[in-house]
């Protein structure tokens, strides 16, 4: 199974479409913690790993911003 931990999610403010590496996500796997590892880590106050941290937003605003997503259709897409 693939695993995509927080710190190798894409930009979130990056519109573009994001490319994965799904070898890299196979290998992920042997690096998750259990439960039971995170309750110990959690009772010990050491800090949250790394892969766990969330990618940052790019301080200089979206990317790909002539990408506008709508929820609603305009009446140019019903023609």
């Amino acid at each position: 199974m693939a695993y995509y931990p927080a710190n190798v999610m894409p930009v979130p403010n990056d519109l573009r479409p994001q490319p994965v590496d799904r070898k890299a996500a196979m290998a992920t796997a042997k690096n998750l913690e259990t439960p039971a590892t995170a309750r110990k880590r959690a009772a010990s106050d050491h800090a949250v790993p790394e892969q766990y941290r969330a990618t940052p937003e790019n301080p200089h605003g979206p990317l790909g911003s002539d990408f506008k997503p709508s929820v609603y259709a305009t009446e140019n897409d019903k023609k």
